[in-house]
């Protein structure tokens, strides 16, 4: 493995929406399925997406899922400019109540700890090193509480078109 690339996934540090580091491990809990994404506030896909994300977190967190989102504004800057936008935001237009994070590149030198670890340990297409490169907005990653890395879907694929993915491992 890379040195650069984490050994752990709930080791690693993060900051919420309101800017307080946490540690990725405040948000684990055995027998947890985990749904990581990059997101974004002005893509085509937005509010279709966020309005599903919303359903599945009301739906099946009890059953044990946890959606973190971290907004990204790698992809034309589909991203508004501050966290307290992004927040302001996502919750008046579409309520969300799981994790938000601060904003985070998911690609490139500064690419964020967590999604190297997601890239690197991604199954898709089971490539030597991982997924190279988040290709847009709203990747999505399938975790369970150990870390692993279950499964990983493009950005166009929509949340309701993997709930039988999800299901699968709650």
């Amino acid at each position: 493995m890379p040195k650069d690339i984490p050994k752990d996934l709930w080791g690693l540090e993060v900051q919420d929406i309101l800017g307080n580091n946490k540690i990725l491990a405040e948000y684990r809990e055995d027998n947890k399925v985990f749904l990581f994404l990059n997101v974004a506030s002005k893509w085509g896909l937005t509010s279709e997406t966020y309005k599903q994300l919303v359903d599945f977190d009301k739906k099946y967190k009890s059953q044990g899922l946890v959606i973190l989102a971290f907004p990204c504004g790698q992809f034309w800057n589909q991203e508004l400019n501050t966290n307290e936008e992004i927040q302001k935001y996502l919750i008046e237009k579409f309520q969300v109540t799981f994790p938000l994070f601060s904003k985070v590149l998911v690609n490139g030198n500064d690419c964020h700890p967590v999604f190297k670890y997601l890239k690197y340990h991604t199954p898709m297409l089971r490539l030597e090193n991982g997924l190279k490169n988040i290709p847009w907005n709203f990747a999505k990653f399938i975790v369970n509480h150990n870390g692993e890395v279950l499964a990983y879907y493009e950005p166009q694929v929509m949340p309701n078109e993997i709930e039988n993915e999800i299901l699968k491992y709650l």
